[in-house]
């Protein structure tokens, strides 16, 4: 099973600390569907927060993962550090895909490249609290593609 996956970026998750024990929550609750659905490839749009947590359990167990980019640069305005993590994380990458630009404005490439995601899957896991953006958007997508969807609750971390 190939496995699409989208996600909070952390401003809507618990911040940009990966200690914080809500994100510690989020990241293990990865990890665990990882272990226990066993896919043979996964599918990340290497954003900031769950895309990148994700690439990295592949990485720790050698699950082969395809970035899916929205363009050449998606990383330009984050911070030294959060670059040069990605660019770490993306050499591990067995397939880089960039979305093909076509004068599309950034948002737009975003949501191209999440379709991309979803169109290369056969199954998504969303990290998904609810609320409107990209993650929804790609959601929906994956929903009207007839995808199976697995979702994971960030806010769960209060109730467990």
């Amino acid at each position: 099973m190939i496995l699409g996956i989208t996600g909070h970026r952390p401003q809507k998750l618990y911040g940009f600390r990966e200690k914080d024990p809500g994100n510690l929550f989020v990241i293990n609750a990865i990890k665990y569907f990882l272990k226990e659905h066993k896919p043979e490839t996964l599918v990340t749009g290497m954003a900031l927060g769950v895309d990148q947590w994700a690439a990295q359990w592949c990485m720790v167990m050698k699950i082969p993962f395809i970035a899916m980019l929205p363009s050449e640069t998606p990383y330009k305005a984050w911070p030294t550090k959060s670059q040069d993590k990605y660019h770490k994380i993306l050499k591990n990458a067995v397939k880089v895909e960039v979305a093909p630009s076509n004068g599309l404005s950034y948002p737009a490439l975003l949501q191209k490249r999440n379709e991309m995601i979803v169109d290369y899957s056969d199954e998504m896991l969303g990290i998904f609290g609810g609320g409107l953006g990209g993650t929804r958007n790609c959601l929906e997508y994956a929903k009207t593609n007839n995808k199976n969807i697995h979702i994971i609750n960030p806010g769960d971390f209060y109730i467990s």
